[in-house]
């Protein structure tokens, strides 16, 4: 796999550079490191987090670069001229106007970006716990569960798969009062049957794992789980961004990243592949 690991000199970035070592090393990755410098005065800022993160990346493949420009810009502009598999980076913070939309940095590089990203915030050392995250049944719904799965199992981390109902099924009883029908993995429907197929396929892949339901708002019960049940990633997955519509709205990927407390992996499917 290959590895975009960025930087902006701030100790956030450098926490994340740590953090996506562990991905790096368990998978054998090859890591290039971006240090981002917005102004002149940060050149030496930057160099000095590189050696830093440099340090960190021992023992891996990694080739260092610097470009000048908004972090942003530069970040996706790299990650679309490379074919890299992962984009890690930091809580960084938006400076000035760029030509994309308002909003914070990491917003628009998960948004934006043609290949998966990796949010990192809050301090970790292991990934023992991973959330999976799966919308819609079908199979590229499946083939993004299989590409999380493929993490959790380099990690040795114990993965939960989760679908969100955003209602809860009601159903008549016989004194016309209403009762909830709780959806459980032997149920006949769509959606328990991708529940199974996904812990099928973390069996497949020899990961220790569990499904669950919840219901309601699909963001909300995701940043709810993610907290309550003590996660060290939240995986999740995204479409490829494809028209001028996909720059104006918001979405469920977006709402976790910009709120989650914990790192977040965006898995992004290129149009035409994996």
């Amino acid at each position: 796999m290959r590895f975009l690991m960025t930087t902006d000199g701030s100790r956030h970035a450098e926490g994340a550079v740590a953090y996506g070592s562990i991905l790096a090393n368990a998978l054998g990755a090859d890591v290039t490191l971006l240090g981002v410098v917005e102004s002149p005065g940060e050149s030496e800022i930057v160099e000095a987090s590189l050696t830093r993160c440099q340090a960190i990346l021992q023992g891996l493949e990694v080739r260092k670069m610097v470009r000048m420009g908004h972090a942003d810009e530069e970040i996706l502009r790299e990650s679309e001229r490379e074919c890299y598999d992962l984009v890690v980076m930091g809580s960084l913070g938006a400076r000035g106007l760029t030509r994309f939309l308002l909003g914070p940095t990491v917003t628009r590089v998960a948004k934006y970006a043609r290949t998966s990203v990796l949010i990192v915030r809050g301090a970790r050392n292991a990934i023992s716990r991973v959330l999976i995250c799966t919308a819609a049944p079908g199979e590229r719904a499946q083939t993004k569960v299989a590409f999380a799965a493929r993490i959790a199992r380099a990690v040795k981390a114990r993965a939960t798969v989760m679908h969100v109902l955003d209602e809860v099924p009601l159903v008549d009883i016989e004194d016309k009062e209403m009762t909830v029908l709780t959806e459980t993995l032997e149920a006949a429907t769509p959606e328990a049957e991708h529940l199974r197929r996904c812990l099928a396929i973390l069996k497949g892949k020899g990961v220790e794992g569990e499904a669950k339901f919840r219901y309601g708002l699909v963001e909300d019960e995701i940043l709810a789980e993610a907290e309550e049940g003590g996660y060290d990633l939240v995986i999740i997955g995204a479409h490829a961004a494809l028209g001028v519509e996909k720059y104006l709205l918001g979405d469920v990927a977006s709402k976790v990243v910009d709120h989650a407390k914990v790192p977040v992996l965006v898995v992004r499917l290129r149009v035409g592949g994996s």
